[in-house]
């Protein structure tokens, strides 16, 4: 009966179903924000920077764990601390308020080591909602022995906006730091928070973009300019490198105007400034601002040749041609003339179609610097056409180039013609422009001597100066305007005597 027993209950515990163990916790179904977290809090060095890194990556979906990056701050690792200030920072550019942090990053901003500082300042420069508590801090920062420091609080202080418009005295303080970044940043800050500050940067953006400005004047802004960025090509080129990759998009264009303007005014005094920068120059033509476009456009076609990429700037710069903005067109136009490379060619043909004559202009202009002698005579028509245009300044530019179009054939009747008319037009830009473009062609321009004349006899006081100076290149043929030259002296226009006068030379030596 015992072993009838024992033999069933054998059978019966067979005859149960196999009962599954427990499931193991399934690590994938973990949330990963929470994952993160207790990565960056517990893990290893290496494993709490992954993390950080992943959770930056996430913005605002991260927004939960900036306690714990906080909290990471005091790790005793700078390349921890590094990694969560970074993390922080990339979530607070994703709009999560940092306010609850003041005190962590107030602690790293006085008694980390310099990178440590320097992006804790970049961060209280995103965390709006932290602005009012930051600014003290970040103003206690300008004095930081590490001129990292007093640059990135400066940088800071502009990006917060209204609520450190009381730091602006201490701003003032250091626009003769003696790091040009403090300089520069310190200025942009004013600029951003009291624009009608001396201090500002806007006062000499206004005398360097003003063409119509006295060359003196200018010429006294490039050297306002060339003492805030003073020292070596070497020096210099990366400090305006990291200003120009330091700045937000969208904002900060004054300082990236005037950075731009250095590197323009300083390309030329070595090829490592050029070569450096031109990468980043590229870059900022994609830059929101049309100003700073504007400018980078004609900082590149300076720095073009001295970078030894050329060929890349000339490809960049046809690419803008199409650009949204006027004048960002204008300058590519104007900069391929500068570039002088005949690849050019067909994309300033187009240009001289743009809706915009300033845009025309400049492509006339720029025609005349990469044109060869195999296109003279095929473009000779477009420009007698351009002579037609609506804008003046575009017929002015069209009879600058068929000067340059004279110069190339080896018969100019079909040059002198258009421009012997072009002589009166009544624009007195274009009549001068006219007038340029025979004098430059010399004696072999003689047979225009009856434009020249009438244009002498007939035309504004530039006109006639203008004119004067024509007939004394006209050579041998000119010789009979010399009675009409004696007769205009001592009328009252000094400038028109002295041309008339030299003109006058110029013909009795042809004898």
């Amino acid at each position: 009966m015992r072993y009838t027993l024992l033999i069933c209950l054998l059978f019966s515990a067979c005859d149960r179903p196999n009962e599954a163990p427990a499931p193991a916790p399934d690590a994938a179904a973990e949330d990963p924000v929470a994952r993160l977290e207790r990565e960056v809090r517990t893990g290893d060095p290496t494993t709490r920077i992954a993390a950080a890194a992943a959770l930056g990556r996430m913005g605002q979906e991260a927004g939960r764990a900036v306690k714990a990056l906080g909290e990471a701050l005091d790790h005793p690792e700078t390349r921890v601390q590094l990694a969560a200030l970074n993390a922080l920072d990339q979530l607070a550019r994703a709009g999560v308020a940092m306010g609850a942090l003041t005190d962590a990053l107030g602690r790293v901003l006085t008694d980390g080591p310099t990178p440590v500082k320097v992006a804790a300042a970049n961060l209280l420069g995103h965390a709006r909602a932290a602005a009012a508590s930051a600014v003290p801090l970040l103003q206690a920062r300008l004095g930081d022995q590490a001129a990292e420091v007093r640059a990135a609080a400066a940088r800071a202080l502009g990006r917060i906006g209204p609520d450190a418009k009381g730091a602006v005295q201490a701003l003032a303080a250091h626009i003769d730091d003696a790091d040009m970044a403090v300089r520069l940043w310190s200025r942009q800050a004013i600029t951003a928070l009291d624009s009608e500050h001396p201090a500002s940067l806007r006062g000499l953006m206004v005398l360097l973009g003003n063409t119509r400005l006295p060359e003196a004047a200018r010429s006294q802004a490039e050297e306002i300019l060339r003492s805030w960025v003073e020292g070596t090509p070497a020096e210099v080129a990366p400090v305006l490198k990291e200003i120009l990759e330091e700045t937000l998009p969208g904002a900060e264009t004054e300082v990236r105007w005037i950075a731009l303007r250095a590197v323009r005014l300083l390309a030329g005094d070595g090829g490592d400034l050029a070569r450096s920068i031109t990468p980043i120059l590229l870059e900022t033509l994609k830059d929101p601002e049309a100003t700073v476009r504007e400018a980078a456009v004609a900082t590149l076609a300076v720095v073009g040749k001295a970078s030894g990429q050329a060929d890349r700037v000339n490809q960049a710069l046809r690419a803008v041609l199409t650009d949204a903005d006027v004048q960002v067109r204008r300058a590519a136009a104007e900069g391929l003339g500068w570039l002088g490379d005949r690849v050019a060619l067909p994309s300033l043909q187009k240009a001289m179609d743009d809706p915009a004559g300033a845009v025309r202009a400049a492509a006339l202009m720029a025609l005349g610097a990469v044109v060869g002698k195999e296109d003279a005579a095929r473009l000779l028509p477009l420009m007698e056409g351009k002579l037609k245009d609506a804008d003046a300044s575009v017929r002015a530019a069209a009879a600058a180039a068929l000067g340059v179009l004279g110069a190339l054939l080896d018969d100019i009747g079909a040059v002198l013609k258009p421009l012997m008319a072009a002589v009166s037009d009544d624009a007195e830009e274009v009549a001068l422009a006219a007038l340029a473009a025979i004098k430059g062609l010399g004696a072999r321009a003689a047979d225009a001597l009856p434009a020249v004349m009438d244009a002498l006899s007939s035309g504004s006081s530039k006109v006639k100066t203008a004119a004067a100076d024509a007939l004394g290149a006209l050579g041998d043929k000119a010789r009979e305007a010399g009675p009409a030259l004696r007769r205009l002296v001592g009328q009252g226009d000094e400038d028109l005597d002295q041309a008339l006068k030299q003109a006058l030379e110029a013909v009795e030596a042809s004898k």
